[in-house]
């Protein structure tokens, strides 16, 4: 897993769904969308903050759907986020386009 990944123009599709989130701080990812749109999936139990800003943007969280002009300035946490050491941080800034943030649903053994 990189710490940035940068869309000038175009579309990003990551999945850190096998990506083990278990240090003693939480991994910070950074995610920068010039123009287009990023699809970020997460693990459905591991603490997640989403920190948003940008300019003309759509952020898609799980349980949330903000849309903004100029300005966007937004943050979400889950999974106890705030009480724990491990987990993920997603910093994502959009000039214009969209970011969407889907939690893998969870899978069981029967």
């Amino acid at each position: 897993v990189q710490t940035t990944y940068h869309v000038g123009l175009g579309s990003l599709n990551l999945d850190l769904t096998q990506v083990r989130f278990t240090g003693a701080t939480p991994r910070v990812v950074h995610i920068n969308v010039g123009l287009g749109a990023a699809n970020i999936v997460v693990p459905a139990n591991v603490p997640l903050e989403v920190n948003a800003s940008g300019g003309f943007a759509s952020v898609n969280v799980p349980g949330q759907n903000v849309q903004s002009g100029p300005g966007l300035q937004q943050s979400w946490t889950y999974g106890g986020f705030s009480n724990h050491k491990h987990g993920l941080e997603l910093d994502v800034h959009v000039t214009g386009g969209a970011v969407n943030v889907h939690a893998a649903q969870r899978t069981g053994s029967s």
